[in-house]
């Protein structure tokens, strides 16, 4: 578990903080999600219209950005004091709490929203060349794709919020 640091960190320690909570490169070079979005997104830009993707991210991400930040900040706030201090002190790997855990597939998934909807909007006002096309294709793809891991994540935290109320005698 890391200290708790009142005065805040860095832009750089916390983006350091969820890359590990998330798993790294590891966790990205071995996502089934990551992969398939390479695959389908090469068979999209080769298929797809020119400028048709980065419209169709200008559509969806606002929206589903706030949506996802919406629940996030819902899950934050679900359960009791004991419930958040058993995510917080239980590891999931070396360091990394249950609570980091969840948190970073949500920051990860808001990111990749994120991302894609800037290069969208990069591509829809400034400049479109073929690899930044790629590029902003695959990312759609993954953030699309990475609600499949968001979703199981909140599975996850639900089930060992039933477990907490199990083990607690309120379940």
């Amino acid at each position: 578990m890391s200290e708790y640091n009142p005065k805040g960190a860095s832009l750089k320690a916390i983006f350091e903080k969820y890359w590990t909570a998330y798993g790294g490169w590891g966790a990205l070079r071995t996502s089934p999600f990551f992969h398939f979005s390479i695959v389908f997104g090469l068979l999209l830009f080769v298929g797809a219209e020119t400028g048709e993707i980065a419209k169709q991210a200008l559509n969806i991400f606002p929206n589903l950005l706030g949506f996802t930040l919406g629940g996030y900040a819902m899950l934050i706030g679900f359960g009791d004091r004991g419930f958040h201090q058993m995510l917080s002190e239980t590891d999931v790997r070396e360091g990394i709490s249950i609570m980091q855990s969840v948190s970073a597939t949500f920051v990860h998934f808001l990111l990749l929203q994120s991302f894609a909807l800037m290069i969208a909007i990069f591509q829809a006002f400034v400049w479109n060349p073929a690899l930044l096309r790629l590029l902003g294709t695959i990312l759609f793809i993954y953030a699309l794709t990475s609600v499949v891991a968001l979703v199981m994540a909140i599975f996850r935290y639900s089930r060992w919020y039933g477990n907490y109320l199990v083990q607690n005698g309120d379940g």
